[in-house]
């Protein structure tokens, strides 16, 4: 996310949860060789992982837990 490159990911709860719908999702190999083919843009990757993933945030987390 951080390189903001396109994520492929498999197609679960989680990982679209993880990316904000934003990624792009295969459910089979079909699908999966279908992706690879295809242009794709990183940068929606790369404003997630900013905003949701940074240690800063993550350890903000943790302290509202305490």
């Amino acid at each position: 996310m951080s390189f903001g490159k396109p994520i492929i990911a498999f197609d679960v709860v989680y990982n679209r949860e993880a990316t904000e719908n934003k990624a792009y999702y295969f459910k089979d190999s079909k699908e999966l060789i279908e992706l690879l083919y295809k242009d794709k843009d990183g940068m929606p990757m790369k404003e997630i992982e900013q905003r949701r993933y940074t240690w800063k945030h993550i350890a903000r987390q943790y302290e509202s837990l305490y």
